[in-house]
């Protein structure tokens, strides 16, 4: 399946990869790429992450505490969001309501 993605995802995407990497060079590029390992596996089984939201699923990243947030359609899989877990879901329950 196709991957979509919401438009501030794609920025937060790029947003987490600079902070990290200027946390400590490379490690942006480490999440990057653990980040790319989850979005094949989502690609491959999306139906195996758990509902957290309606329809929304959540799969985590192993090594970052960060989720992806993804929703399946017919024809794709929609990214909503790459979210740290430990933050207040409050703001991206908003996002997730839109349609």
């Amino acid at each position: 399946m196709n991957l979509t993605y919401h438009p501030l995802a794609r920025q937060e995407i790029m947003a987490i990869a600079v902070w990290h990497n200027e946390a400590r060079p490379g490690l942006g590029d480490e999440f990057l790429i653990e980040l790319e390992r989850t979005l094949d596996c989502i690609k491959e089984t999306p139906a195996l992450f758990p509902l957290v939201y309606k329809d929304q699923r959540r799969a985590q990243l192993k090594r970052f505490r960060y989720g992806v947030f993804l929703e399946i359609h017919e024809a794709s899989i929609c990214i909503y969001a790459v979210y740290d877990l430990r933050r207040s879901v409050r703001t991206l329950h908003a996002r997730l309501r839109q349609p």
